[in-house]
Formats: structure tokens, sequence, C-alpha cells
């Protein structure tokens, strides 16, 4: 017997069930995933407010507290020597990286393919290193016992004082500063360069009056990115200063040698003031570069036609390679050899001594810089998603905040961090997840570059094509910025891991004894004349860091830059 339907029911009941549950389905999910959109939100703008914003309010409020306006004044007046001293050094060391930076750009835009290949392996690979690996190849071949001057040349000569900072800090920021001319560089329009051609101008003229003004702004961002790094590093004078001491490493030794908080929160304070202004500067010149950016790729240059500035850059360049092939050279000479009785041979002792010094501490340092690079990269990416793609204008200012780690000395964020969380609620000092935090945030302010100008290549119609087909906002970013942005991704990633791999500046404040990081047992080897198994933990940090960029290149797909 037929059962009849129900009264009232359509003759397409059963499909009108379906259809009904379908949208409940969807109905869930959108509900769903608009809880997901807001938390990621408030993920954002808490962590920013939070791990960025409060650190920077807890060290300015430890500076100022309790102390008068005499009492600041007279703490400025007894710190003129060392403010003389920082901004001695970074003035020094900034205008000869840009010279050299300079120099090595100029070259590589009008080299052939071979030579521009082994120039940006070997930027490549300085920018890879640890911090201090130049001091360490520095005091290898010119120090006391030098392979140069000692072992060769019989000689006794001092490397400490400024000559050996401005020196050493010179060759470590070289490599960023030509990076950014040479990014520049790829972006002028080549028809400028045939107009000049066309016009009779030869090789001085065209440098002169169509290369070095193009580069004006990109100059003027990698001469206050220098100066900041300079004003910042405290590593190089700690190790080859000698007595000459500048704020950095002022204030480095009174945190970790005399216990004197205060002094070094109001010797950061100090540091911050021309870093901000450099900062301010630095802003105001990237923007510039960025919208004097072109796009057009350009084919290779005719070289013909040798002039004065060419020949001076390339004795320069060639200084630059040398420089480095001896660098390297000898650190893996002092890694692999020794000298015994004046003969020198082979050998693993470092090997086998570093097993007390390496251990644990290097695959710690695998694993932070792994966490923090892939969510440092995440972020970037969602800062960027939510910024570029979804137009938030409030998020503008949450980037804002989320870039100040990378604007500040490494010890003024290391020590904001402890006076932000030694206390309940949010007690993490003495925790690994105090140094994971501030490594990730020290990263977000590159992963969010590298997502900004990954996302800026997507068409704004692939997202209203999701919108108008009833996509959740999200669906943009799992179906469109993934996908389009996945080689970017990869990089970003891996540029973050070797960042952490790499860094010193801030975590040294944060990591007790028991759990050191590979870069501060590689910095007390350094201060405790253990070269031998210092340049071998240097070889394997160095190693790793190239393993994973050549790694990185491989999946992005991104050649040499």
């Amino acid at each position: 017997m037929l059962r009849a339907w129900p009264r009232g029911a359509g003759l397409f009941y059963p499909g009108e069930r379906i259809f009904n549950s379908s949208e409940q389905i969807l109905s869930r999910r959108q509900r769903w995933l608009g809880l997901l959109d807001k938390l990621l939100i408030l993920i954002l703008v808490v962590s920013a407010l939070l791990f960025v914003l409060w650190p920077f309010v807890a060290i300015f409020y430890e500076g100022v507290r309790e102390q008068s306006s005499e009492q600041l004044w007279e703490f400025i007046r007894s710190s003129r020597g060392l403010i003389r001293n920082s901004l001695t050094v970074a003035a020094l060391t900034t205008s000869l990286t840009i010279l050299w930076a300079l120099a090595i750009s100029i070259t590589l835009f009008f080299a052939g393919p071979r030579l521009s290949k082994l120039i940006r392996a070997l930027l490549t690979l300085s920018i890879i290193s640890p911090p201090f690996v130049a001091a360490l190849s520095f005091i290898n071949l010119f120090g006391r016992r030098g392979l140069i001057t000692y072992r060769l040349l019989g000689l006794r000569y001092n490397p400490y004082g400024l000559q050996g900072i401005v020196l050493m800090e010179t060759f470590s920021f070289i490599s960023l500063a030509a990076m950014i001319l040479m990014a520049r560089l790829r972006d002028i329009d080549q028809s400028l360069i045939d107009s000049a051609r066309s016009l009779g101008a030869n090789t001085n003229q065209v440098i002169r009056d169509v290369i070095l003004p193009q580069l004006r702004s990109a100059t003027l961002v990698a001469i206050m990115l220098t100066f900041i790094r300079s004003l910042a590093d405290f590593s190089t004078p700690t190790i080859i200063g000698g007595s000459y001491s500048v704020l950095a490493t002022e204030a480095y030794l009174s945190f970790i040698s005399r216990g004197d908080l205060q002094r070094a929160t109001g010797l950061n304070l100090l540091l911050l003031l021309p870093s901000l202004l450099a900062m301010i500067v630095y802003m105001r010149a990237y923007r510039q570069a960025n919208s004097a950016s072109h796009g057009v790729g350009r084919r290779q240059v005719d070289n013909r036609g040798k002039g004065t500035f060419l020949r001076i850059a390339q004795v320069l360049t060639i200084v630059f390679l040398v420089a480095m092939v001896l660098q390297y050279g000898s650190i893996f000479l002092q890694a692999f050899g020794k000298y015994s009785k004046g003969q020198f041979f082979l050998t693993l002792d470092n090997l086998y001594d570093s097993k007390n010094h390496i251990g644990s501490s290097l695959w710690r340092s695998v694993g932070y810089s792994l966490l923090s690079g892939a969510l440092a990269s995440l972020m970037g990416f969602l800062l960027a998603y939510y910024l570029h793609l979804r137009k938030m204008r409030f998020m503008q200012g949450v980037e804002w905040i989320l870039t100040l780690p990378y604007i500040v000395p490494g010890s003024f964020y290391g020590i904001a961090y402890i006076l932000a969380f030694r206390d309940p609620p949010l007690k993490l000092t003495g925790t690994a997840a105090i140094v994971i935090l501030n490594m990730l945030f020290k990263q977000v302010p590159l992963a969010t570059k590298l997502a900004s100008a990954g996302v800026a290549g997507i068409e704004p119609s692939l997202g209203d094509s999701v919108r108008d087909l009833g996509g959740h906002p999200l669906y943009i970013f799992k179906d469109v910025l993934l996908p389009q942005t996945l080689p970017t991704l990869l990089l970003c990633f891996f540029r973050s891991f070797t960042a952490g791999m790499t860094t010193i500046g801030s975590i040294i404040f944060l990591v007790y004894p028991q759990r050191k990081l590979a870069t501060m047992v590689l910095f007390d080897l350094i201060q405790s004349g253990k070269y031998g198994v210092a340049s071998f933990l240097a070889f394997v940090i160095t190693l790793i860091c190239l393993l994973v960029e050549l790694v990185a290149r491989k999946l992005s797909g991104v050649e040499a830059d």
C-alpha cells in the first residue's frame, strides 16, 4: 500500500529536506569560520600588545622610575664618552660599508655571469654566518698568534681597539648593504642605460649620471640600516674592542657581569634614541625606494669601455672577495688543523673537544629556530592577508607595533622581556617560552615584509571571485594567498630559521647557563680563547645555515639574489 505524502508537502519534499540540511551545514561552517577569523585577528592584536608593546612600556618605566631630572641628566653626562665612542664606530663603519657595498653592486651590474655567481655566493654565505665569524677569523689571521702576522711574518700585532671593531663590523655588514643596492639595480629601466649609451656616454658617465642617482634612496636605506646595526652590535666590540668600550658593550657587561639592571636599562634607552632617529629616516627612504622600483627586468649590460670608477669598484670588490676567502678559509683551517712545533697538520681534535660544548645546545638552537621560524612566517602572512587583501585599516597599527623589535638594539629587546615577564601573572623568565617568543617577534617584521611582497603580486580579482561565489573571506587565504605565495612562504620560513640560528643580541639576556644556544656557546668559546673549538662550531653553524639556504632556494624556485 502506497504511503501518502504529508499534507502541505510539495511534490519534491525529500529534495527540499536535503537542500535544507545542506544549508544548515553551510551555515554552521560559516559560523565556525567566522569565529576562527575573529580568533586569528584577536591573536594578532593581543600578541602585538602583549609581547611587543608591553615590554617596551616596561623598559621605559624601569628607566625613568624613581629618577629625578637631575639624576637623568647626570647619567647622560657620565655616559658621554660611551655615546661618543658608539657614534664614532657607527659613523666609520657605515662610511666604509656603503663605500664597499656601492663598489660591489656596481661591479656586479657590469660583470659577467660567472663573476656574478661567485660574488652572490660569497655575499649569501656572509649573511647566513654567525654574527662574530669575522672577528674570529680576524683573530685567527691577525691576532697575537695569527696565521699571517705571527706564523708567516713573525709580527706581534695588536688587533684590538677601534680599528679592529670598525674593520670587522664593516666586513660583517657589507653583504646586506650590497644586497639592498643590488635589488634596486635590478629594477633600473634598461632604456635609461641604452639612452645614455646612444648619446655617447662612457662607463664613467653612466655610473655617475644614471646608476648613482637611481641608487640614492636605496643607499640611504643601507646607510640607516648599517648605522643601526653598528650601534646595536655588542659582540664584536666585546670580542675585539679591548679597552675601547661602547654603549652596547657596557650595557651587556652591566647586566651580565655586574647584575646592574638599572644601569643596563638606562644605557639601552640612550642607545635607543639615535636608533629611532635613524629608523625614521630608514622607513621614509624604504618607501621611496619601493616607489622608485620599476619592476623592469634588465638585459645583460654592455660592459665595454672600462672607466676609472669601474676600475676602482672592481679593485674594492677584489679586496672584498680575497677577505671573504681568507675569512672562511681561516675558519676551516682553524677548525680542522693545529700547529705543533712550528708544523701545521690536519686533525679532528677540535671535533672531539667540541663534544663538551656543542651537544644539546646545537639541537636546542635548531628546535627553537624551527618553531619560531614557522610561527613567524605564519604570523607574517596572516598580517599581510588582513592588511593588503582584507584592507583592515587597524592592522596598520598592528604592523607598526610588530615592527618595533626590528628597529631597536637586541640588548634593548632582551632586557625589555626580562622586565615585562619576571613577575606573575605572566612569569616567563627561566623558561624556553620566553626565548622562543623573543626570537619569534624579532623575526615577524622580516616575515611580514616578505609576505607583503608576495601578496602584492596577487590579482585582486581572485579574491573578488571567492566573494562572488559566496566563499568565506578565510577561503581567500586558503585558496588564493597560500597557493599563489607558497614559494615565498617557504623562503620566509627558511630565512626566519637562519635568523634564529645566528641570533644572539636579545636572547643572551634570557637564556639560563644550563640551556644555552649554539651562538652563545660560540661567543663564550671566543671570549675564553678556545679559538679552535670556536672555529669548528662556527663551521658547523654556517654549514647548517648554508644547507637550509640551498634547500630554501630549491623548494621556492628562487635564484640567487
